[in-house]
């Protein structure tokens, strides 16, 4: 089965749509990472399209956050541990893991194609309905500009890429 008909479009307009993100908006501001609630909630979108491919990322491959405003959304959502964890388990089935990424670890996920994973992973599931903000993820990509910040595979084995860069 092709990744676009397990993840449909339609399944990330209906989060966005019936979800109650005001916590997460909330700590955005609170912490200063927004300047507007409208800004807070176009993160929290696009991280939205990120988070609802997570659980289908391949096991031998990492599948990755990068550094910016879209991983703050996640870090706002981490911070609501209680509403992040029954999220997680109402949208995927699983809890989806922020595993922080040294510059280390970052380069060892990167020499196993990080990056080109997750953006590839990305561009195929929404195409050309990618969010305006993982688009630009694209572009950086293109540029070697792109770095990851988390590891956030549910079925990768962190532990794995922990111990070989021991």
């Amino acid at each position: 089965m092709d990744i676009v008909d397990s993840i449909p479009l339609k399944k990330w307009e209906t989060v966005v749509n019936s979800s109650d993100f005001q916590p997460i908006i909330m700590t955005m501001m609170r912490e200063r990472w927004v300047k507007s609630e409208t800004r807070a909630r176009i993160l929290v979108e696009a991280f939205l399209q990120w988070f609802l491919v997570a659980n289908h990322s391949r096991h031998d491959k990492p599948y990755v956050m990068f550094h910016g405003p879209v991983d703050r959304a996640f870090h706002a959502f981490v911070l609501n541990t209680e509403y992040y964890a029954s999220f997680c388990n109402q949208h995927v089935g699983k809890f989806i893991n922020h595993n922080p990424l040294d510059s280390k670890l970052a380069a060892e996920a990167e020499k196993r194609g990080s990056i080109e994973y997750t953006i590839d992973l990305l561009q195929t599931t929404y195409g050309d309905l990618l969010h305006p903000e993982l688009k630009h993820w694209v572009h950086l990509a293109k540029q070697g500009k792109l770095k990851a910040s988390s590891i956030s595979c549910v079925r990768c084995d962190y532990v794995e890429l922990v111990a070989r860069t021991a």
